[in-house]
């Protein structure tokens, strides 16, 4: 029989950690140049994963229908172990076809912890800074250094991670930390960009450290940030305590003084942590036992950051508290991987139109209407720009869901789960659709969290429907035209 012409898009790595359990996302192309094909699943060593969607059209060759998509969890594994990922289809005269796709290395994770750092406590417990480097400014990073060295709270240990700056940039961050013992600089040629490198920091985190801090390279921190933080996380008995910054240009202009000036502020609920972060990496402070559920970090995709998968971890295994003040100065530089007016740009754009103001693309098609010009965009239907929002939006939120599931689903509250169980079938339940339409209207009544990220959900999942819909309505016109003798697979 005629083998399946597939392949993988997306570049699979070598080796997964897995931890309590991970996700992948895979996309490829299948087809079969002799029949059409009514199904498709994902096997990893012969055991069947359903794909999200399956003969859909390229986004470089739409006249080619032969595009899949799925995410494929991995349960936690004791030892190493080679996996293979393959295909198995089944096609429109009832045959059933597969094929090899690659191998991968599946790992345990953390099979071990960091040796003692030798800074035990001397009566009280250690934190662990964790600071993810690539080139900093020397007198931002020497403020920050210094505004480290004079915490109240002092029994701590920085473990400094440099993403492959170059000997000259660590050679300058190793004189201005100096001979002091508690800063650990370690440095790396192979970069893996501020998402893998602060993995990298939180995997040398020493086992006798009780809390770890995260401390981004060019902010300054208050006396008193890690003393008030580690007082927050006991009285409330939380797994992770955070504060708000005051934001300040380079040279320490003010430009806000509260992170919150554009969007509400968000602890309690975890289907909106998972939609939009609320909880920013350098203004927290969280208990250590996180990290086994927290590493491996998820596979990055879209915009995924470091801070709000641990945030989604410590609300899904307990509560996070919140220091309703600024215990550090969060500065905006052009050098700055993100910022305050990046994580907040929605917020700022509404804002500077005016709180009832219509979308533009709204006013551009109601111009187009008045004035009986044809818009350039189609008033109904899938349009480009909903293309990138389901898979660097969506799909990374669904990858984040779908992780938190297998590591802490069992050990989450009812609700929590729920939430969770919902936001992971928004695509294929018509009650996930009905929560998450439901959850868009929250704007309405002041929930501003997520900045309405619901409806660009919504739009994502209708640009999916809708593209696999024109395809099979245009496959059945030239069926009915040329007498195309293979099927249609249905809509999934």
């Amino acid at each position: 029989m005629i083998e399946l012409e597939a392949g993988l898009t997306t570049e699979l790595p070598a080796r997964l950690p897995v931890g309590y359990g991970n996700v992948i996302f895979l996309e490829g192309h299948c087809s079969h140049p002799e029949a059409e094909l009514r199904g498709l699943e994902v096997l990893v060593d012969e055991v069947e994963h359903p794909v999200i969607a399956y003969a859909m059209p390229r986004a470089d060759c739409p006249e080619r229908s032969d595009r899949w998509w799925a995410l494929i969890a991995f349960e936690r594994v004791d030892r190493s172990r080679d996996a293979t990922i393959g295909l198995r289809a089944t096609l429109g005269n009832g045959q059933i076809a597969t094929t090899v796709l690659a191998d991968i290395q599946i790992e345990p994770g953390r099979a071990q912890r960091p040796p003692a750092s030798g800074a035990a406590a001397h009566g009280e417990s250690l934190i662990a800074i964790c600071m993810a480097t690539y080139r900093p400014p020397r007198g931002l990073f020497e403020r920050q250094i210094a505004s480290i060295r004079d915490q109240t709270f002092s029994n701590w240990v920085c473990l400094i991670c440099d993403d492959g700056s170059g000997s000259r940039a660590v050679a300058e961050m190793q004189e201005v930390i100096g001979d002091d013992p508690r800063f650990r600089l370690s440095a790396h040629d192979r970069q893996l960009g501020f998402y893998g490198n602060f993995e990298r920091a939180l995997s040398l985190v020493p086992p006798e450290a009780s809390c770890v801090a995260l401390a981004d390279q060019d902010d300054r921190w208050y006396p008193d940030k890690l003393e008030v933080l580690r007082s927050a996380l006991d009285q409330n008995g939380a797994n992770l305590a955070y504060s708000d910054m005051r934001i300040v240009s380079e040279e320490g202009e003010l430009i806000s003084e509260t992170f919150w000036r554009y969007r509400a502020n968000n602890f309690e609920n975890i289907a909106s942590l998972l939609i939009a972060n609320t909880v920013t990496g350098a203004a927290s402070l969280f208990r250590r036992e996180l990290l086994d559920y927290a590493l491996p970090l998820p596979p990055r995709r879209g915009g995924s950051f470091h801070d709000q998968w641990i945030a989604a971890v410590a609300l899904a295994l307990g509560t996070i508290a919140y220091v309703e003040r600024p215990l550090y100065d969060y500065v905006q530089h052009p050098g700055a991987a993100h910022g305050f007016l990046k994580a907040n740009k929605t917020g700022v754009e509404r804002a500077q139109a005016g709180r009832l103001a219509l979308p533009r693309r709204v006013l551009r098609k109601l111009r187009a209407l008045i004035s009986f010009r044809r818009p350039r965009e189609p008033l109904i239907g899938p349009r480009p720009r909903r293309e990138p929002a389901y898979f660097d939006l969506y799909m990374q939120t669904q990858l984040l869901a779908r992780v938190l599931q297998l590591r802490c689903g069992p050990l989450m509250a009812a609700d929590r789960r729920r939430a969770v169980n919902l936001l992971v079938g928004t695509e294929s339940s018509p009650l996930g659709v009905a929560w998450l339409t439901a959850r868009s209207l929250r704007p309405l009544l002041g929930g501003t969290e997520t900045f309405a990220r619901e409806r660009k959900f919504l739009g994502a999942i209708a640009w999916r429907r809708t593209v696999r819909l024109r395809h099979r309505l245009r496959r059945a016109a030239a069926r009915a035209a040329g007498g195309d003798p293979r099927g249609d697979p249905p809509v999934s």
